[in-house]
């Protein structure tokens, strides 16, 4: 019977030192982890001026590399993107190299202007209407504003659920032209540009295109709003 306990022991001496010394020669995935994350904090943070939330996905269970007995060395591949979905290149240089590249979901929280009512189309917008809220910014693909001032004395071009993010998009422009309002027609690009006298024919806002009159030629063009006082013009 003490032999057979003096083996069962001898037998776990052996497993448990077996064990020992393959966890001292696999580098721990929680240390790669943990660098992918650090580095693209670092990146995100100078870039951005903003520290963002950073977690690393899951390495395979079954992938064993060798321990590092140097730092391990992080790099964004050529290309690599740095908010929401990113990789990062995780490598040792030590006697037994490797290189692997970690997958890292990259949150960046601002606050952004969002509708604090439902609101209706063609309604004007209030301070009452919206507020800030912290929002995953890497998420908002449309845009979205920082400031609640950007958006107050706008019209929504619709319906607005409450808690949307507002974008550029949703929102109508104040009119910069009004219909009958005389005008610099611009005509050219860079340092040839033709400047003539004008009349819009409509109202539009930066960026629409309206027709306007050409005062000289009485020709009607089709131009687009500059600003209040010019329009662009192929002539």
């Amino acid at each position: 019977m003490k032999i057979k306990r003096l083996f069962r022991l001898a037998s776990a001496v052996v497993i448990l030192t077996a064990q020992t010394t393959m966890a001292e020669t696999v580098e721990n995935h929680q240390s790669i982890r943990s660098a992918a994350e650090s580095f693209m904090a670092t990146e995100v943070l100078a870039s951005y001026d903003v520290m963002p939330t950073v977690e690393a996905g899951r390495l395979d269970s079954r992938l064993k590399l060798a321990a590092c007995e140097e730092p391990l060395e992080t790099s964004l591949p050529p290309g690599g993107r740095m908010l929401g979905n990113a990789i990062v290149g995780v490598r040792c240089s030590g006697t037994k190299p490797w290189n692997i590249f970690v997958p890292v979901k990259v949150s960046l929280y601002e606050s952004v202007v969002v509708t604090a009512n439902p609101m209706s189309s063609g309604q004007l917008i209030s301070a009452g209407d919206v507020k800030l809220i912290e929002r995953d910014v890497t998420r908002l693909h449309s845009g979205y504003f920082s400031g609640t001032t950007d958006v107050v004395g706008k019209k929504v071009k619709r319906t607005l659920p409450l808690g949307a993010v507002i974008t550029r998009t949703m929102l109508k422009e104040s009119i910069a032209v009004k219909r009958g309002q005389r005008i610099s027609l611009v005509s050219g690009s860079g340092g040839l540009q033709v400047r003539m006298t004008g009349v819009a024919m409509a109202d539009g806002a930066t960026g629409d295109r309206i027709e306007v009159r050409n005062l000289s030629s009485k020709r009607v063009l089709e131009g687009i709003v500059l600003s209040s006082a010019d329009v662009q013009v192929g002539m």
